[in-house]
C-alpha cells in the first residue's frame, strides 16, 4: 500500500469511528428522550454538543492529509494505536508518526 493510499484508509477509518461514537450517543439520548429521562433544555443542549463534535469531525475532511495523519494520532491515542496495529505502514512512509514502539517515530 503507498503511503498516500494509507493516509487516506486512515482518515477515512478516523472520520467513521467519531461519526459511529457520535450516532451511538444520539441513539442513547433518544431512548432517555422517549422514556422522559430528559428534559427539553438537556436535550437542546446535548444537540449543541453533538454540533459541535460533528463540526470537527467534517473539518477534519478540510485540512491537509499530512496535517489530518498528525492530528489524529494525538487527539485519539488509543485509537490510533490499535488502528496502526492492524495497518502496516508502508515502507518508506509514516514520516513523523509516533506509533508507540521503542524510539517513537516509525
Amino acid at each position: 500500500m503507498l503511503t498516500q493510499e494509507w493516509e487516506k484508509a486512515l482518515i477515512e477509518d478516523y472520520r467513521a469511528y467519531r461519526l459511529g461514537r457520535l450516532l451511538e450517543l444520539v441513539c442513547r439520548q433518544l431512548e432517555r428522550w422517549k422514556g422522559g429521562r430528559v428534559t427539553p433544555n438537556e436535550m437542546e443542549q446535548f444537540m449543541d454538543e453533538i454540533y459541535q463534535e460533528s463540526c470537527v469531525t467534517q473539518n477534519i475532511s478540510r485540512q491537509r492529509r499530512d496535517r489530518v495523519v498528525n492530528l489524529i494520532q494525538w487527539w485519539d491515542r488509543e485509537w490510533f494505536l490499535e488502528w496502526i496495529r492492524a495497518h502496516t505502514l508502508p515502507s518508506g512512509g509514516g514520516s513523523g508518526l509516533d506509533t508507540g514502539e521503542s524510539g517513537g517515530s516509525a
